[in-house]
């Protein structure tokens, strides 16, 4: 891939495969001869940077080739930012709290890098900071009573927050019950080590962005629906 080349490459801000060119080239190679630590035969590495020609956009690729790769499987090149695909960007949120977005965007560098288990306790970290940015610090559970029957109790763990959130009416019985299905994923990941899922991952997330949306945002854009409607209401005619 000679400097000055164009070439096809994803670009992560036009969501695409488009035109780039070959900005600058960096080849190494190792052996074991003259790099013992090598361990292996060889291994040739090519350090690239591309512009995308659309909308300039500068990602940096490194494609490794070794004496232990399968022949038949032809390598991928490693990129940053992240590409493809499969690759989930993070919204842009007005007035979700800057700290919350932070552990929300961290969620989704460690699904786009293959972190499932850290994704999922990222995510319970992220239903921990909505019930501290809304002042929640336990809610009522219902459990066994002794001699039979049940009681309901305050707690403070995270099952006691989303009944609390719930009982402020910070989230709807709806978005509880999706939350509580993120717990346990959080806690399967965390407590018992399972890697989840693609799938349920995405999903997750996307109840998350939903509650974040809904607990944050939509109050902001109610206020200012109301507030249009009443610069439009015509003033009241003065009797004489």
């Amino acid at each position: 891939m000679p400097k000055g080349n164009i070439v096809i490459s994803y670009c992560s801000e036009c969501k695409g495969q488009t035109n780039h060119k070959v900005v600058f080239v960096h080849k190494k190679r190792y052996s074991n001869e003259d790099t013992p630590r090598c361990g292996i035969d060889f291994a040739n590495a090519d350090f690239t940077t591309l512009e995308c020609l659309g909308c300039e956009t500068v990602h940096f690729e490194s494609l490794w080739r070794t004496s232990e790769d399968d022949p038949a499987i032809e390598p991928q090149p490693d990129r940053y930012p992240e590409g493809g695909d499969h690759v989930l960007s993070p919204k842009r949120f007005k007035i979700v709290p800057r700290r919350l977005q932070k552990i929300y965007e961290e969620v989704l560098k460690c699904y786009n890098n293959g972190a499932y288990v850290l994704a999922a306790a990222g995510i319970r970290a992220v239903m921990e900071a909505v019930c501290v940015e809304k002042g929640i610090i336990d809610g009522p559970v219902e459990r066994p009573k002794k001699g039979g029957g049940t009681e309901i109790v305050r707690k403070s763990d995270l099952r006691g927050k989303i009944e609390g959130m719930k009982e402020k009416l910070v989230i709807s019985a709806t978005d509880a019950e999706a939350f509580h299905a993120c717990r346990f994923l959080g806690n399967d990941a965390v407590h018992e080590l399972l890697r989840p899922t693609s799938s349920e991952l995405i999903l997750a997330i996307e109840i998350v962005e939903h509650t974040l949306e809904s607990v944050f945002e939509v109050p902001m854009k109610t206020d200012e629906v109301k507030a249009i409607k009443r610069s439009r209401k015509p003033p009241k005619k003065s009797t004489p």
